[in-house]
């Protein structure tokens, strides 16, 4: 597999297959007739797509007259598989845009057209996609001609691609025997996995095995870990900016919240939370400190570097798990704008500021829950902040960040009291046991899947 990284994209890229002498022209002075030369197949065979052409020979059989007589060739058949949902572009390179023989060309089509059975040009040769009823110019240079575009294709069903080769000729071509080099191409790229979509791939990752995803909502991509319970765990924070303005829909497609939700408090990147009281129930607030990273110190001694931002233990590079992300006061957590209804201990809130077909975990197991013990049941003895779960010492904010360094909080979607909702605490040491805060402050969030 040939793999190469664009803007952070992954494209996996098909081995050029099939390099085909595509017609030859066997001239008289009033008849033309035509043989292949051969067929040379090459092919690269890759365990996530393949490309497969299939044709015993290229053949045009054309007698020319003064008005110009068109001709075409059978089916060249391309054959594309992939793994499901993976998008691919069919493209077709040949080494000349025109056929040659000797000094003697036929040149392709004009580019910028398309043309049709009454209007292909006299002498001229060029390319049919399905039978259609256009004609497409021959262009020379690496992916000249775009085929086809296949767009999430189904796993193992071959994806086919019907191309035909035509020429109208005059009684003015000169004989001879015309050829040329053909090579087709697919180049596939692996589908998105969406969080939004975690159904629809996360049976194909396997257990302890971590995969890049991506929240619809703002595009930021994420790492989560299949874990051994067969959810999905984030090992990143969540970095999500909550809009007012209508920017991002909040509705039970794009968020894990059972109908419509119009924020009434947007993330701050000030040092203080929106709204005036700094309460934890009656307003979700939530902080973005900006683009910072734990850089993995472990000492317990604890100072800011000048600015109340950027504390001593967080750096503006680092390793994408140990990302600080957004911080949220549990009534944003829980994705409501006032939570205060909601105060009898062991309460469970299921819902959250979590993409669609994820939630926050809980502190107790049960039907339908995942709580944090049952995540760290398979991953006792581990270090918390280490790999796999990567847990960031980010510390917990409340107008200014604390701890940061030495203490990580995550909030569960379990009241503990009128006042206080479970969390996750971590520190130093390594280890991480079920707690609780005051709803006010401000916590990271990781999500899993349901």
């Amino acid at each position: 597999m040939k793999r190469k990284v664009i803007l952070g994209a992954v494209f996996t890229t098909i081995a050029l297959v099939g390099v085909i002498n595509v017609i030859d022209y066997i001239y008289s002075a009033t008849s033309v007739s035509a043989s292949t030369s051969g067929l040379n197949m090459s092919a690269t065979i890759n365990p996530s797509s393949t490309i497969n052409l299939s044709a015993s020979n290229v053949s045009l059989d054309i007698t020319p007259s003064a008005a110009g007589t068109l001709g075409k060739s059978s089916a060249l058949v391309l054959s594309t598989y992939t793994n499901t949902n993976y998008d691919c572009t069919v493209t077709m390179t040949a080494d000349s845009a025109s056929l040659v023989s000797g000094v003697n060309t036929i040149p392709s089509l004009a580019s910028g057209s398309t043309y049709t059975d009454a209007t292909f040009t006299n002498d001229s040769w060029g390319f049919q996609i399905e039978n259609g009823t256009n004609y497409r110019p021959v262009l020379a240079g690496e992916g000249a001609n775009s085929i086809k575009t296949i767009s999430s294709a189904t796993g193992g069903t071959a994806n086919t691609t019907n191309i035909y080769f035509a020429a109208k000729l005059t009684q003015a071509t000169k004989p001879g025997t015309y050829t040329n080099t053909v090579t087709f191409a697919s180049t596939c790229t692996p589908p998105t996995n969406y969080m939004q979509n975690v159904s629809s791939w996360i049976n194909s990752v396997s257990v302890g095995e971590e995969v890049e995803v991506v929240d619809s909502r703002d595009g930021k991509t994420y790492t989560a870990l299949k874990l051994t319970n067969g959810h999905m765990l984030m090992t990143q924070n969540l970095d999500h900016n909550i809009k007012t303005d209508g920017s991002i829909t909040y509705d039970s497609t794009t968020t894990d919240i059972p109908s419509a939700w119009a924020p009434n408090a947007a993330t701050t990147t000030t040092t203080a939370w929106a709204g005036s009281s700094n309460n934890g129930s009656n307003i979700p607030q939530s902080y973005d400190p900006g683009d910072l990273y734990w850089n993995g110190t472990l000492d317990t001694d604890f100072a800011f570097d000048g600015t109340l931002s950027k504390p001593k233990y967080i750096s503006s590079t680092g390793d994408s798990h140990y990302h600080v992300g957004n911080f949220y006061n549990w009534t944003a957590a829980v994705a409501m704008n006032d939570s205060s209804n909601y105060t009898t201990e062991g309460t469970d809130v299921d819902q959250s500021i979590c993409p669609a077909g994820w939630t926050l975990p809980t502190n107790t197991s049960g039907t339908g829950k995942v709580s944090w013990n049952d995540i760290h049941a398979a991953y006792s003895g581990i270090t918390s902040y280490s790999s796999p779960l990567y847990y960031t010492l980010a510390g917990y904010w409340s107008g200014g960040s604390s701890e940061v360094g030495t203490e990580g909080w995550w909030w569960s979607r379990e009241v503990k009291s009128s006042s206080r909702a479970n969390d996750l605490s971590t520190s130093v040491n390594g280890g991480a046991s079920s707690s609780s805060e005051v709803r006010s402050y401000g916590h990271s969030v990781r999500c899993i899947s349901r």
